[in-house]
């Protein structure tokens, strides 16, 4: 939060290079000015803490221009940033998935085919539309309610019309805010572009795999050959554990995470700044009206289905069906895998599309991952893609997000000729960065560089903030079934 005692000048090497300073006069959630009287409180404001400054409204841009004469002073980070709150935006699985998808077509469209440009105002309008999708605040600071934390709770809330209203204005925060999707399409009018987003937001609705024409496998942990040359095999919770994996490094595992005040403890101790004001991660009373557990909850393997092109249905669901009761997890999930080689370079491929079914809503702190551990190879190295760069991600500055991270096309598992695994993500942006020390967990933590990388998990979900983001999902029926897609290069 940025307020005027921040102005400040610059100092290098003990000498004042730039007799400026910035005074930023809002928060990031404050909104713009009331009124003339509360801008001319500002300028008092700086007046008083810089006496004889010529206090002026000014854009941002001034103050980077004045800094031009000594920037070559000024130090250079050459380190990956990170956001330590970037968690958040896997609370809205779908609308991440539709954001991504609508940035795909529009990418597409401006960069490989005619009559696409910024300069139609249709393409315009419809891009300063889908900016409003990137914003941190993605409804509500809060539903102001410390209290009906357990499921039985909760649910009498949502059928109370009465009583439930702050609820009801919380998902309602939340559609607003999945609406500039919708509102970009519509500005497009008749071009094309329309269309083809259309196509795409089609394509991220669950349904139900096709069986017909496969074959039940009656030994399921038993290793599956394909005549294309491709061998997988599945362990009793339906991970991937062949193939560039094995029962200590799966690949494919889904992860249902319930989380306690215990979790958001270590959080408290250790982030800056936590231990004296609340950040928002936590659920502020949830221990004195509820007991929830810090577990990952077993799978179990129901069904598996083979085809004659090597391409697999995965059926699971979990032990102990009590997670689906007490807090949030899918009565059932399927994973999807299709995978061929190109017979003239060798080179294979996976498709693997995973879907949940009847997800119920909790607003018990809770977080879903599909993980990839493959088995290590000393060669081999981490990158993520992010804004269409490669980054090391035991590269990141002290203090900034050392084990999440939003990507674009993916992460890659690679030796320095670019060999090896590329695992991209169409729907799912936020990754989580696994350790030996530090399993799959939403929490920012830890703040120092990590120094050993094995292996990846794309966070599908996670409700662990309490502030401007979602705080339970599904909030639409829509959503209670959910698909991810991914896919494997092998090179």
């Amino acid at each position: 939060m940025c307020t005027c005692d921040r102005c400040r000048r610059w100092k290098l090497n003990g000498r004042i290079w730039a007799n400026r300073g910035i005074c930023p006069d809002q928060t990031d959630n404050s909104g713009p000015p009331k009124n003339i009287a509360e801008v001319l409180l500002y300028y008092e404001i700086a007046r008083s803490q810089f006496p004889g400054a010529d206090v002026q409204a000014t854009p941002f841009e001034d103050f980077v221009e004045a800094l031009q004469p000594i920037k070559d002073k000024l130090p250079i980070i050459d380190k990956e940033f990170g956001d330590t709150w970037i968690e958040g935006t896997a609370s809205d699985p779908r609308k991440v998935a539709e954001m991504r998808a609508l940035m795909r077509a529009r990418s597409k469209c401006l960069e490989i085919e005619t009559g696409c440009s910024l300069s139609d105002n249709r393409i315009y309008n419809a891009s300063v539309l889908m900016l409003k999708l990137g914003e941190h605040t993605w409804g509500l600071s809060s539903v102001f309610d410390s209290v009906h934390w357990t499921n039985d709770k909760f649910y009498a809330m949502l059928d109370n019309k009465k009583k439930n209203i702050n609820l009801t204005n919380g998902v309602l925060s939340w559609q607003e805010q999945r609406n500039f999707s919708y509102m970009a399409i519509d500005a497009l009018g008749s071009h094309t572009l329309a269309t083809q987003m259309k196509h795409e937001l089609s394509q991220i609705d669950a349904r139900k795999p096709d069986i017909t024409g496969l074959v039940k496998v009656k030994d399921m942990l038993a290793a599956q050959e394909c005549t294309n040359g491709f061998s997988l095999q599945f362990d009793d919770e339906g991970t991937v554990i062949k193939e560039w994996a094995s029962a200590s490094n799966p690949i494919g595992r889904f992860a249902y995470q319930s989380l306690n005040q215990s979790d958001f403890d270590y959080f408290n101790g250790s982030y800056p700044y936590s231990k004296h004001f609340q950040l928002g991660i936590g659920k502020p009373n949830m221990s004195a009206n509820a007991k929830p557990e810090s577990k990952i909850w077993k799978m179990k393997m129901t069904d598996l289905f083979k085809g004659s092109k090597c391409n697999f249905v995965m059926m699971a669901t979990f032990v102990d069906h009590s997670c689906m009761s007490e807090y949030g997890c899918p009565v059932s999930i399927t994973v999807e895998y299709n995978a061929e080689i190109n017979q003239n370079t060798g080179q294979g491929g996976v498709d693997i599309t995973l879907q949940w079914f009847k997800k119920a809503p909790t607003r018990l702190p809770e977080s879903i991952y599909f993980v990839f551990q493959p088995v290590q190879n000393t060669d081999m190295s981490w990158k993520l893609h992010k804004l269409g760069q490669m980054i090391d991600p035991l590269n990141v500055i002290l203090n900034g997000s050392q084990r999440q991270h939003a990507v674009d096309k993916g992460v890659y598992y690679t030796d320095s000729n670019c060999k090896g695994l590329e695992i991209l993500s169409y729907d799912v942006a936020l990754v989580n960065v696994l350790t030996p020390q530090h399993y799959v967990s939403p929490i920012p933590l830890p703040l120092k560089p990590i120094k050993e990388v094995n292996g990846m998990a794309f966070n599908l979900y996670n409700n662990i903030w309490d502030v401007n983001w979602i705080f339970w999902y599904p909030f639409e029926m829509r959503d209670l079934d959910q698909k991810f897609r991914f896919r494997i290069n092998i090179s």
